[in-house]
């Protein structure tokens, strides 16, 4: 049921992810989609941090997700390769929206 909460929480909301050089004026995204996002990224980025100390900052990342995983796999995408650094090797969505 929380991901259907997530779902039809559809109010767009401006998007703040980009940085200065890469400014997305007028853009919008799904709030849901957004919030779950932001709830665990940086979950994620400690996990990749942790990854390139022991293996080196030139690890390959892939990101993936399904269904809201994968609209949230989507902003990981942007939020990596804009505003962490990294340029993911792949990324995969399954049945996103």
């Amino acid at each position: 049921i929380k991901d259907w909460v997530t779902d039809i929480t559809f109010i767009p909301v401006g998007y703040d992810m980009i940085d200065k050089e890469g400014e997305c004026l007028g853009c919008f995204v799904h709030k849901g989609f957004y919030d779950s996002y932001i709830s665990i990224s940086d979950m994620i980025w400690d996990a990749v941090a942790t990854l390139q100390s022991k293996y080196g900052s030139d690890t390959k990342v892939t990101i993936t997700g399904v269904s809201l995983g994968g609209a949230m796999a989507t902003h990981c995408a942007i939020d990596a390769a804009v505003n962490r650094g990294v340029n993911p090797s792949w990324i995969y969505t399954f049945g996103a929206p």
